[in-house]
């Protein structure tokens, strides 16, 4: 089905992935109710001719119920969100263990290290009384006790001291100091560590939640293309009974069709815009939107007001061209609308 003028060349080469450098990782969700469009409602409104029969008004055709796709694809994402979820959880866990069995131990290292500085000044204390002792005993013994040589004796033995007193200081500072480093360090490794489990996490269900998408899109897109096809081909076999019917009837799928492919072509773009959007961080998005839509901004309700005016002017046009009520109208814009509200990036 075709693209509506002025949608395809503008966002078909908008890449759908998200960007791993970002600095803000996306988070958009998009709707798990995308409405589908009727082909045997549309076809009634063009003039099709429709009786009694299974799905398609005459024709033994009737739309296959998807529900049970879908339901499964919903299962296998929440799966592999419970895997991601898991998956962070550990990491965390692990991370937090492996800090605090690291602070304990540098918390038990500065312990001893102020227990061994302490241990190591009483023993400088020590020495020093014990030196001053030896020199009182020895002046005594030559005659010289109180004396200036006694007192300069004692003065070089202090001296020494104080030496082996700063050294010591030193030395505990500068181990006290590497242990703080470490810690810091250490904590800081371990925080960049959190973060990088946290970014994978917001990464992997976004990815997952895109994954989502277009696998419903392309179920419900497949599915609507199955059933047009199927009864067009039940239509026209049944009308070759009849060239007036005939003519009415082509003429009424035609306008069906180019209705259902114009609006499911609408959704699809405005799906596979935000998808490129969701990978974006704040100033790709604020050039993006000032290319594409006038305005340089990166707020998430001014986005979805600028990009939902662009939409519903193209359904305006579509409307306009193909003349289809107001509850194919209505559909439609719920549609937009879905996919706009549930637009995180």
């Amino acid at each position: 089905m075709g693209v509506p003028r002025g949608l395809y060349s503008r966002w078909s080469k908008i890449k759908t992935k998200s960007s791993s450098n970002n600095n803000k990782e996306a988070s958009y969700t998009p709707t798990d109710n995308l409405q589908d469009y009727d082909g045997s409602a549309l076809y009634s409104m063009y003039g099709g001719g429709y009786g009694s029969g299974s799905g398609g008004g005459g024709y033994d055709v009737a739309k296959a119920d998807i529900s049970g796709l879908l339901a499964a694809y919903d299962q296998q994402a929440d799966s592999a969100r419970q895997v991601a979820e898991t998956r962070y959880n550990n990491t965390r866990s692990d991370l937090l263990t492996s800090l605090k069995r690291f602070q304990e131990q540098n918390a038990k290292d500065v312990a001893n290290q102020k227990q061994g500085y302490l241990s190591e000044q009483a023993n400088l204390e020590s020495a020093r009384e014990q030196a001053n002792r030896q020199n009182r005993i020895s002046a005594s013994a030559r005659g010289i006790g109180g004396s200036g040589l006694q007192q300069l004796a004692q003065l070089q033995n202090l001296m020494g001291q104080s030496a082996e007193v700063s050294q010591a200081a030193n030395k505990n500072q500068t181990a006290m100091d590497k242990l703080a480093t470490l810690l810091r360090e250490y904590e800081e490794d371990n925080a960049t560590k959190m973060q990088r489990n946290e970014d994978e996490r917001t990464k992997t269900l976004n990815s997952i939640a895109s994954t989502l998408a277009s696998q419903k899109a392309q179920a419900i897109a497949e599915n609507e293309q199955r059933y047009v096809n199927a009864l067009n081909s039940a239509r026209a076999q049944a009308a070759s009974s009849s060239s007036s019917s005939n003519a009415a009837n082509a003429a009424a799928r035609q306008a069906a069709t180019a209705t259902s492919g114009a609006l499911a072509a609408l959704t699809t773009a405005l799906n596979n815009e935000l998808n490129g959007l969701n990978g974006m961080n704040a100033a790709k998005l604020k050039k993006y939107m000032n290319k594409n839509y006038g305005e340089s901004t990166s707020d998430i309700k001014t986005i979805r007001n600028l990009i939902s005016n662009e939409y519903m002017a193209q359904l305006a046009t579509l409307q306009d061209k193909y003349a289809f009520g107001a509850d194919t109208y209505g559909m439609a814009t719920n549609n937009i609308n879905a996919l706009l509200n549930n637009f995180k990036y």
